[in-house]
């Protein structure tokens, strides 16, 4: 069965081959085929940003309705230049290494990558009826942006990348999640981590 958007690409293409065979004048310029404003169009919808009233009914009215907790104060921390820090990651795609069990649905819990583990056995369990697991099958570095930072620690633009990375449910209240958080912050005075990157999904 044919995925709407390769149906549209199809379509492209075969409207290019048909500019591209259709008799010109000799000196006309080549006008821009259809196909090919087919295919901008299509590409176009397809890399734009989600909003709100995108999310079907009764998901919509849930999202909507969280509470956002306010907070007393945003304290600012002042730290070692950004070529000094060992950077470490924070992913909500519920990362996990292959063989282990898949998280669960709502689990407040963090799975810990080391670092040398390689892109090919990480699988993605997060759940959303929302979410195109599309990027991250292509392009592990769209959630787990491993790759990125070890090009930025050998440009010398960071300090370093950590031993060890971080993976949480994203679709998870977060109200059960101060335990997770504790326990990540915890890990990451252990290993000397003076910044994270945290990649939501």
């Amino acid at each position: 069965m044919c995925s709407p958007r390769r149906d549209v690409t199809a379509a492209g293409i075969a409207a290019i081959s048909g500019d591209l065979a259709r008799p010109r004048k000799a000196g006309a310029p080549l006008p821009i085929p259809r196909g090919c404003r087919i295919l901008a169009a299509a590409f176009a919808r397809s890399r734009r940003v989600a909003r709100i009233d995108d999310i079907p009914e009764p998901t919509r009215s849930a999202v909507l309705a969280l509470p956002c907790p306010p907070f007393a104060d945003q304290p600012f921390l002042a730290g070692p230049p950004l070529s000094q820090r060992r950077v470490a990651i924070i992913s909500s795609a519920a990362l996990h290494p292959r063989g282990t069990p898949p998280f669960p649905a709502g689990t407040p819990e963090v799975r810990m990558l080391p670092a040398d583990l390689p892109a090919a056995s990480l699988l993605m369990s997060h759940i959303s009826i929302n979410f195109d697991r599309t990027g991250f099958q292509r392009d592990i570095n769209t959630a787990y942006p491993i790759d990125r930072l070890r090009e930025l620690a050998a440009e010398g633009v960071i300090g370093g990348v950590a031993a060890t990375h971080y993976a949480v449910m994203g679709s998870t209240d977060p109200r059960t999640m101060a335990a997770t958080a504790d326990q990540i912050a915890g890990q990451l005075r252990q290993e000397r981590i003076d910044a994270v990157l945290l990649t939501p999904v």
